[in-house]
């Protein structure tokens, strides 16, 4: 890689692990859960994976990458279940994991990394994790979105 591309991996890897430390921050706060913001989520979490691979230039063979991605899709679902979804008002609110959040900005920065070293099996190791991490992402805010669909408000007791 020449020297004006590493230079702004470099960068752009400072820049995602202070992202992430920000959205540490404030990622673990309740949120309010909409069908809308979950179904973008996982569509914006499946379209950012080609743009990724596209910018960094790195790749991984399908025969390990789609049983990687399929494996974050189960785990994701399974995730995106184990939230917990209530009434507050008019809204549904949920709490995000602090982990599931450290370990995908983590992967991010570890590929952005790898992709430096001009290896191609290292960028593609580096990819792993993040295929996974897609996979999560889309498993999750798919359930949290089909969830939210689904949920509705608690009935008033009768007076």
């Amino acid at each position: 890689m020449n020297e004006p591309w590493s230079l702004l991996s470099y960068v752009l890897a400072a820049l995602t692990v202070v992202l992430t430390l920000l959205m540490l921050v404030t990622f673990r706060s309740e949120k309010r859960i909409s069908f809308l913001s979950s179904f973008l989520s996982a569509v914006l979490s499946m379209v950012l994976l080609p743009v990724f691979l596209a910018v960094t230039g790195a790749r991984l063979n399908p025969i390990l990458g789609v049983p990687v991605l399929v494996l974050g899709l189960l785990v994701g679902f399974a995730k995106g279940q184990t939230m917990r979804l209530y009434y507050k008002g008019n809204g549904v609110m949920g709490r995000h994991s602090l982990l599931f959040l450290l370990f995908w900005g983590t992967s991010l920065v570890a590929v952005q990394l790898l992709t430096t070293l001009e290896s191609r099996l290292w960028s593609s190791v580096g990819l792993l994790p993040v295929f996974f991490t897609t996979g999560t992402q889309v498993g999750m805010y798919t359930n949290l979105a089909l969830r939210r669909l689904l949920i509705r408000p608690p009935k008033m007791p009768a007076t």
